[in-house]
């Protein structure tokens, strides 16, 4: 227990060690307690368990924090969401249906064509890893949109060292990934303001 808070110590140095050691977690916590003018204790029993603590003296807030603002609506912008990992398009969609959009979801550019309703779309959202199959079907969405609504954006999720560009064309619109769904609400709110 002495020794616990210390950086990397361990409790058996050989090289046939059967236990293990400390790591930086604890002895970084209890320097951040400590700076912070708190006490970081342990109490530990064998075979019973240990208990890590601390506790802080801190002020009491003068008053209670405001609620975060809502994210504003996107006013039904239909969005269709093109992803090969169903969690990822789960979690897009959900957000788009709590910001006021349409969402369809589509595993792949071919599935999204086969689905009648993205005959009529405002945004395509898709993940950049389907961007070189997607030339042909992007060209076949839009020459599918009424006459009024053939401006359909692109928005890809790109990774870092990615281009962004599909063979047809730059992107309207990219986000790098891991995604944040902050980021991708403001670029939607930009695509709702336009309509």
């Amino acid at each position: 227990q002495s020794r616990i808070f210390d950086e990397f110590a361990q409790e058996d140095a050989s090289t046939t060690r059967r236990f293990g050691g400390t790591g930086l977690g604890l002895a970084i916590s209890k320097q951040i307690v400590e700076l912070l003018g708190g006490r970081f204790t342990l109490v530990s029993a064998p075979d019973v368990g240990s208990t890590f603590s601390f506790e802080l003296s801190l002020p009491l807030a003068d008053a209670a924090a405001p609620a975060p603002t809502p994210p504003r609506s996107l006013g039904g912008l239909r969005v269709l969401v093109v992803h090969g990992n169903a969690a990822s398009r789960t979690l897009i969609a959900k957000a788009l249906r709590d910001w006021g959009a349409r969402p369809i979801e589509a595993s792949s550019p071919e599935q999204a064509l086969r689905d009648p309703a993205a005959a009529a779309l405002d945004v395509v959202v898709i993940d950049d890893g389907l961007l070189g199959e997607a030339n042909d079907s992007w060209r076949m969405l839009h020459s599918r949109q009424p006459a009024g609504l053939r401006t359909v954006r692109l928005l890809s999720f790109v990774s870092l060292d990615a281009t962004g560009t599909q063979p047809g064309g730059p992107c309207d619109m990219e986000l790098t990934k891991p995604l944040r769904l902050g980021e991708l609400h403001r670029l939607l709110t930009g695509c709702s303001d336009e309509d």
